[in-house]
């Protein structure tokens, strides 16, 4: 779920997978409440992050796969769509040759710090400063990279990748509202990564007593304690 408190009423987003993602305001003045025509459909396909720009709410960052950002604007109700990084030596089967990435919902997030800076996550962290017009890395590889995850399944006619089961990326990216500068990832092959710097250098961390390859589907930085974050292991999936 996004949220644009920046708005009277704030508006809320809900991405749903497989059935697009939703846009609308959290109240009306229509006496029946909020009605289907409120909502706006923002992404299609399967929707996972919907996220408001916090300087700009007429636009909502979201998601389509594999590293896929989109830029929709609710006055025109068009996107914009951006591809970071594309691979054009490799096919969705040879992940495992991939220089970079992407998870089938690739996490978005904005900086608490500065309303323009913008993330998305890959097996690295994209930051853009324009609403994704220009992309730099501002880090390494944030997973265990473990080749033989990476490998197509299936076969001997067909193999069974349709990228939803891709390997070894980032599944949420977080910044500290407590201080600017650190942000923290979740893998899902059990990492947690935190920078203090603003991603000129980073540490890799797997929780002690949790075994390996938990997928880290959320991290939330304490908003007290900037070395602080809690995290959601699911390892349902083991």
């Amino acid at each position: 779920v996004g949220l644009s408190l920046h708005e009277n009423p704030y508006w809320v987003c809900a991405p749903l997978q497989d059935n697009n993602g939703f846009c609308a305001p959290s109240n009306s003045k229509n006496s029946e409440g909020i009605l289907d025509e409120h909502w706006q459909n923002v992404i299609g396909g399967d929707g996972m992050w919907a996220v408001p720009d916090p300087a700009n709410p007429q636009h909502i960052l979201t998601d389509l796969q594999t590293g896929r950002i989109a830029d929709y604007n609710k006055s025109t109700q068009t996107s914009r769509f951006v591809q970071p990084y594309f691979d054009f030596n490799h096919y969705d089967f040879e992940l495992f040759a991939r220089k970079i990435r992407f998870n089938w919902d690739s996490p978005i997030a904005f900086a608490p710090w500065n309303p323009h800076v913008l993330w998305l996550g890959g097996s690295v962290v994209f930051q853009s400063v324009d609403r994704g017009v220009h992309w730099n890395v501002i880090s390494p590889d944030l997973t265990l990279n473990v080749k033989s995850h990476q490998q197509p399944s299936g076969g001997p006619l067909a193999l069974d990748v349709s990228s939803a089961e891709f390997s070894d990326n980032l599944l949420d990216i977080e910044g500290s509202p407590a201080r600017a500068g650190v942000i923290w990832t979740g893998s899902d092959d059990g990492i947690i990564s935190v920078t203090t710097d603003g991603g000129k250098h980073w540490s890799k961390h797997e929780i002690a007593g949790v075994p390996p390859y938990g997928r880290i589907e959320s991290i939330s930085p304490s908003p007290f304690d900037a070395a602080t974050a809690y995290a959601n292991v699911d390892r349902h999936r083991s």
